[in-house]
């Protein structure tokens, strides 16, 4: 079952930056590798590390993902838009926000509590 984990957890790295608008120079950015390394998830030639800070940041991404895709019921155009729209409480965009760890967990927050007040 654990073997299966990284794969799984690559894929839906991967479908939650396109659904997002990220490049791959900020999904690089977002989890803590190098843009080659991007590219190596895309090609399946390797997956996210297990047990590692780029496991982490991947599971938050793909966690703000689903938190998103739920608040604008799945439609990609509005996960974009509001990626790439001025956010008051980040003083940033949200794309801007998750380039970072602390970015990354605020947008993850942010994005839980707008749910919970659904």
């Amino acid at each position: 079952m654990r073997a299966r984990q990284a794969p799984a957890l690559t894929c839906a790295l991967m479908e939650s930056a396109v659904s997002l608008g990220l490049g791959r120079r900020q999904l690089a950015k977002a989890i803590g590798v190098s843009e080659s390394t991007i590219g190596r998830f895309a090609r399946g030639e390797r997956y996210v590390r297990q047990g590692s800070e780029q496991w982490d940041h991947s599971l938050m991404l793909v966690s703000v993902y689903q938190a998103l895709f739920s608040l604008v019921g799945g439609n990609e155009s509005r996960m974009r838009d509001w990626m790439t729209s001025y956010n008051r409480a980040f003083h940033k965009t949200p794309a801007e926000s998750i380039l970072t760890a602390g970015g990354l967990a605020r947008t993850l927050s942010y994005l839980r509590g707008m749910s919970s007040l659904l």
